[in-house]
């Protein structure tokens, strides 16, 4: 960030401790000393382009601040130990779209029908919400009053879920099924017994 955007930041964090819900437009005026809403909208788009925060369209006081949580990628791993200094970042990997996101869930994975995609049991599922998938696509799928996780491919207007085992049967989506597309999988976290 910029000195002048973390006025900005500083101003509205301090604002939502005090008040309790975010400041209006002309507060951040006020509270930063600029006479000119416009320049504070400008602002404002800069910092949400950024992931510095986040608004709610439509609204008078739908500013929040995200979470800027980012953990660094220290190399590759073949053979050797990785060491936490600061010339071995290579980068850092940010936390904020799945972090800041409501259209974002986990789901814990139960079974072994997706085991052949990487997805084991008890593992964590990142779901996006989504109505529309592309074949191939591994999904969460409401069928019939059952949830499951599974390929997605659609053909000539056909549905099927496919697991990535073999000893399950693929699902095929029939005329008069009760059959939704929750979201869709775009990551999972695998706890190996280092947290909680």
């Amino acid at each position: 960030m910029t000195d002048k955007q973390k006025r900005y930041v500083d101003f509205i964090s301090d604002f939502i401790k005090e008040h309790g819900y975010p400041p209006s437009i002309r507060e951040i005026a006020k509270g930063v000393g600029v006479t000119s809403t416009s320049g504070v909208k400008k602002m404002l788009d800069k910092l949400t382009f950024s992931g510095i925060i986040r608004r709610k369209e439509n609204m008078a006081r739908g500013i929040n601040i995200n979470v800027l949580k980012k953990i660094p990628l220290l190399g590759r791993i073949k053979a050797g130990i990785p060491t936490f200094s600061e010339e071995n970042i290579e980068k850092f990997i940010d936390l904020n779209p799945y972090l800041n996101n409501e259209e974002i869930f986990f789901l814990k994975a139960e079974g072994d029908s997706m085991i052949e995609a990487g997805i084991m049991d008890g593992d964590y599922l990142l779901v996006k919400k989504t109505q529309t998938l592309n074949n191939s696509e591994i999904g969460i799928f409401r069928i019939n009053g059952e949830v499951t996780v599974k390929r997605f491919y659609k053909s000539d207007g056909n549905i099927k879920l496919l697991p990535s085992n073999l000893r399950y049967k693929e699902i095929h989506v029939r005329e008069g099924d009760e059959f939704e597309i929750v979201g869709k999988v775009v990551a999972l976290l695998r706890n190996l017994g280092g947290f909680g």
